[in-house]
């Protein structure tokens, strides 16, 4: 799915506009009739007018889940839907009980051909939030091919029992993985959005950043106004005309 911007409006546009709102004001007494088909006009005006342009950023809606069988289960996910894998997020799960009891979960991730994944200096994938930004390493991350998102360790048999869990993703809701990777040779940033645990992960959506070298705020799906050079008279949209136009009739 490509999220469009806001474009300016076409002097036509703004020549109708002018002629609703003075239409508008001249009929004091509350012509409701007049007013919707003024507004029904800009709306239409607007969608024949503006044309289709789209953010830099590019999501893409997934509900897909790997996990929590007696196995391993890998899930590729191709940030950019070029047919190329750029991202495989893995688990493995292992129950048994001989000789005891033992339950192991583990969620991992790793770039393919060379692409990385964000990490903390631990080597555990960062679960990044919302507006987070992703893009060169900081003080605190860095990028590498692989990461450890979470897993743990249950054993026992009747006398004692051993219990160990390691990762940041643990339980994790609504979370972002983030990525490095590379397209046509040059470096773009990505997400993928996860709901996860040890040995187990759901996939609920990825995005990237069509700019090279370009950081991508983790969840935003939009490119932010400021860096889009949209401005509040041009990212006006048909509604907010036709709200102008009925609040000059009213006045």
């Amino acid at each position: 799915m490509k999220t469009r911007k806001t474009v300016p409006l076409r002097p036509l546009l703004d020549n109708e506009l002018t002629s609703y709102v003075g239409a508008a004001k001249a009929t004091a007494s509350g012509n409701r009739r007049f007013v919707a088909a003024a507004i029904s006009a800009i709306t239409l005006g607007s969608m024949s007018l503006a044309p289709p342009l789209f953010a830099e950023i590019i999501y893409t809606p997934a509900n897909k889940s790997i996990g929590n069988t007696n196995a391993a289960s890998y899930l590729p996910i191709d940030l950019n839907n070029d047919g190329i894998v750029d991202l495989s997020v893995w688990a493995y799960n292992f129950d048994s009980f001989s000789s005891g009891w033992h339950i192991f979960g583990d969620l991992g991730a790793f770039g393919v051909e060379g692409n990385q994944i964000l990490v903390e200096r631990s080597y555990l994938a960062v679960p990044a939030v919302t507006g987070q930004g992703i893009g060169p390493a900081s003080a605190r991350t860095r990028f590498q091919q692989d990461g450890l998102m979470a897993s743990s360790r249950h054993s026992g048999d009747g006398f004692s029992s051993f219990n160990t869990t390691r990762g940041l993703w643990l339980h994790a809701t609504n979370r972002y993985l983030g990525v490095k990777f590379s397209i046509n040779g040059e470096i773009h940033y990505g997400w993928a959005r996860f709901n996860a645990g040890a040995g187990y992960a759901q996939l609920t959506g990825y995005a990237y950043e069509t700019i090279p070298d370009k950081p991508i705020p983790a969840g935003v799906f939009e490119t932010p106004p400021e860096e889009s050079g949209t401005n509040s008279t041009e990212g006006a949209t048909a509604g907010s005309l036709g709200a102008l136009a009925l609040g000059a009739a009213r006045r």
